[in-house]
Parts: C-alpha cells; structure tokens; sequence
C-alpha cells in the first residue's frame, strides 16, 4: 500500500516538476532573446520599469495538474495488474522435506486435459 502510495506521488509530482522546469527554460530562452535583441538595437533610453509576473497562468496550473493526476492513475493503473502470467502460478518459498529454504518461483500450471474440471 505504501509504495503504491510513493508511485503515485511520484508520478503526481513528477510532471509537474517537469513542467516547471520546462516553463523556465522557456522563460530563460525568452530572456536570452530579449538580451540579444537588445545588443543589436543599442537603443538611447533604457526603460528599467518591472514587469511583474510572479505567478504562472491558471492555463499552466490546470494543465500541470491534469497531467500530474494522468501520470499518477496509470501509474496507479500499473502497480494492480496481476503479475502472474498466463499459464503460470507463483509457488512461494517454502522448506522441503530435507528443512532447506526453496525460494518463491513462477511454475508452469499443468493444463487441464479434454474432459477434466479445471480448478
């Protein structure tokens, strides 16, 4: 339950870290462009007036909150299916007749025959 717990998490918090980090290199390649610019006009009066803009659009918020709680269902999604495969049963480890340790291990199940009740 609690690494189910932690993946989810992960996988919630995750893209929108991403997205954060993605939105700054966008921001700093603004910046960058605007420098340049800037070298190449030389204007003779620098306006130094701050803009503002502290906190990102609710655009961004919604679409980093849709695709945190995606990542975090699919991964959710991924940590309940079966891991038993088809034709196979999970024996778990037990001691043999001798008292040794056989660890947990897959083993093919029999197939049942024509004719026979399967379990």
């Amino acid at each position: 339950m609690i690494r189910n717990l932690l993946v989810a998490a992960v996988f919630f918090f995750g893209p929108m870290l991403l997205m954060i980090l993605l939105r700054n290199l966008g921001m700093l390649f603004r910046l960058w462009l605007a420098a340049r610019r800037r070298q190449r006009a030389q204007p003779d009066i620098i306006d130094i007036t701050p803009r503002l803009r502290t906190r990102p659009s609710w655009a961004f918020v919604a679409i980093a909150i849709l695709a945190g709680s995606l990542s975090a269902y699919w991964a959710w999604r991924y940590t309940q299916r079966p891991t038993v495969g088809l034709g196979q049963r999970y024996v778990p480890a037990h001691l043999d007749a001798e008292g040794h340790l056989v660890p947990g291990r897959l083993v093919a199940q029999p197939q049942p025959h024509a004719g026979q009740p399967s379990d």
